[in-house]
C-alpha cells in the first residue's frame, strides 16, 4: 500500500485552485488553470508551492456555473489523482459601494487506486467590486472539512482580477489555515506568529466565446 507523505502535506494547506469570484455567464464555457500555494522557506527565501489544477467551467444560468477540475502537481509527483467538482452562485449583485457576494463550493476526490481515497468538500463566500469593467478586487474566507479526522481549516484571500472580452487573469494572497499550529510541522512554511502559512495563488481563463464581461 503505497503511503501519501507529500500528498497529504500539501492538501492540508489547500489545493492551489483559484477564487470562485464570480459566476461564469450563462452558455459560455471557460477553461481555467491556475497554480501556487503556501509559501515554503527556502534558503531564507518564502516561495509558493507550486501545485497546479487545470479544468472548465459552464454557465448554466446568468448567476450561477458548474466546473472541474484535474490535480496536476499530485498526479505528477506522487501518482494520485485528484478531481474536484464544485459551482458558484451571485448571491447579490453589485451596487455602488456594495459589493457582489458569491457563494462557491467544492468537493474533492484524491485515489492512487490502492490506498483509501482522500476527500474533501469546502464552501467559501467571496465579496468582489467593479471598480470598472476590467479591474475587480476582493476578499474571499473559505473553510474546508477533510476526511482526514473531520478537521475544518479555514482560508482568507484578498487579490483582484484583472477581466477582458475572453480572458482573465486573477492573483490572490491566502492565508492558509491560520487556524492550525505550524510548529513542528516537516516544512517550514511562512506562517505569522507560527499559524498556518501565507501564500500566492495565480489564475487565468479563457472563454471560448464571448462573454466574460456580462457577469454582472
Amino acid at each position: 500500500m503505497r503511503a501519501w507523505p507529500l500528498a497529504i502535506g500539501l492538501l492540508g494547506f489547500g489545493c492551489g485552485l483559484s477564487t470562485q469570484v464570480r459566476p461564469t455567464p450563462r452558455g459560455v464555457l471557460v477553461v481555467e488553470a491556475s497554480v501556487g500555494g503556501p509559501a515554503a522557506i527556502t534558503g531564507g527565501v518564502p516561495v509558493p508551492v507550486p501545485l497546479s489544477t487545470i479544468g472548465v467551467s459552464w454557465g448554466f444560468t446568468q448567476r450561477s456555473d458548474l466546473s472541474t477540475h484535474l490535480h496536476l502537481t499530485t498526479l505528477i509527483a506522487q501518482k494520485v489523482a485528484g478531481f474536484d467538482v464544485g459551482g458558484s452562485w451571485l448571491m447579490l449583485e453589485t451596487k455602488g459601494a456594495r459589493p457582489g457576494l458569491t457563494f462557491g463550493w467544492r468537493g474533492y476526490l484524491f485515489t492512487d487506486f490502492e490506498s483509501p481515497a482522500l476527500g474533501f468538500v469546502d464552501a467559501s463566500l467571496t465579496a468582489s467590486w467593479n471598480l470598472s469593467r476590467r479591474f475587480v478586487p476582493f476578499i474571499s474566507v473559505t473553510t474546508q472539512l477533510s476526511s482526514l479526522g473531520l478537521a475544518v481549516d479555514v482560508s482568507p484571500a484578498v487579490g483582484v482580477q484583472l477581466r477582458f472580452s475572453r480572458f482573465s487573469l486573477q492573483a490572490e494572497v491566502r492565508y492558509f489555515a491560520p487556524n492550525q499550529d505550524a510548529r513542528g510541522a516537516a516544512v517550514a512554511w511562512l506562517s505569522p506568529y507560527k499559524r498556518g502559512a501565507v501564500g500566492l495563488v495565480i489564475g487565468g481563463r479563457y472563454a471560448l466565446a464571448d462573454g466574460l464581461l456580462a457577469n454582472p
